[in-house]
């Protein structure tokens, strides 16, 4: 094995432990940041005219200013009944709190998601430790 290829390899658990360093570093940064989940089943069939009205309504929450992040997703476990879940990040509480008085967040949850959603389940959330991959 060449020098190049001996330093390399025994190099790996500084790189390993490096880079479990910058993994806790970003983590440190977002102590604060809040993660608001949603997971429900719409009264729409799937595919519908009214489940597409849905969700083009639904985008517009991704608009108000303090929503950091925002994504639509697919349920993918057949342990629960929910067919979609909405994830977004807020930079901390009171953005959160910001968001949840948003004239816009409170026209959609009266006139959109009511009368639309069947079931949900809502869980907030912030991050107390992350760790690579491998790290157990």
């Amino acid at each position: 094995m060449s020098f190049s290829k001996k330093l390399r390899a025994s190099m790996q658990p500084l790189f390993r432990f490096i880079g479990t360093m910058a993994l806790v570093h970003s983590s440190l940064g977002v102590a604060d940041e809040l993660h608001h989940t949603v997971f429900f089943k719409l009264i729409h069939e799937k595919n519908s005219v009214g489940e597409q009205i849905f969700f083009d309504e639904t985008k517009k929450l991704s608009k108000i200013p303090s929503v950091n992040s925002f994504q639509v997703v697919n349920e993918s476990s057949s342990k629960n009944n929910f067919d979609y879940g909405l994830i977004m990040t807020f930079s901390d509480q009171p953005a959160y709190h910001e968001y949840n008085r948003n004239p816009v967040h409170l026209k959609y949850v009266q006139e959109i998601w009511l009368p639309q959603v069947a079931d949900f389940l809502e869980l907030d959330w912030r991050l107390i430790e992350a760790y690579p991959g491998d790290a157990l």
